[in-house]
């Protein structure tokens, strides 16, 4: 359609992620490493008090419940522990 001989994308985005996913075209598809190479930033939500099949919004839901949170439940997480 665009008839480009070169055109690529920055990266991927998970499917159930929103925002921009840059498509470099022609000679710019060289200048796709220094955009990948640059500081990003990601904006998450959190819902506590389930748990699916797949560990997102799109699996099944396998528990559910009421979930307290609190800073020191935060700190105990293995993704936040120090590694070794």
């Amino acid at each position: 359609i665009l008839r480009m001989k070169k055109i690529g994308h920055t990266g991927t985005l998970d499917p159930g992620a929103t925002g921009v996913l840059p498509v470099c075209l022609g000679k710019a598809t060289k200048a796709a490493e220094l955009l990948t190479a640059a500081e990003k930033e990601y904006e998450a939500e959190l819902v506590f008090g389930f748990e699916t099949d797949t560990q997102d919004l799109s699996g099944k839901v396998t528990r559910s419940g009421a979930y307290v949170f609190s800073e020191s439940r935060f700190q105990e997480a293995p993704c936040w522990k120090q590694p070794r």
